[in-house]
């Protein structure tokens, strides 16, 4: 099974931020990946709600998996 990491890309206040998953399953990542899409299609006054992690979508730059590894 791949564990893979999602990265949220996040508008700052004084720039940009980056906020990061623990390592997840190929489906939680996918979910969760999906969420993000999903929040930033809503508008900028979304929620984007994940388990780690609630922001507006508006403030929401970039979601990217990427691999850590297999288990």
């Amino acid at each position: 099974m791949t564990v893979q990491i999602l990265l949220v890309g996040l508008r700052g206040p004084g720039g940009f931020l980056r906020a990061d998953s623990v390592p997840l399953t190929d489906s939680d990542a996918q979910q969760q990946l999906a969420a993000v899409a999903e929040a930033k299609e809503a508008g900028p006054e979304a929620m984007l709600q994940l388990p780690w992690l609630v922001v507006a979508s508006g403030d929401v730059v970039f979601g990217r998996l990427v691999p850590v590894g297999t288990q």
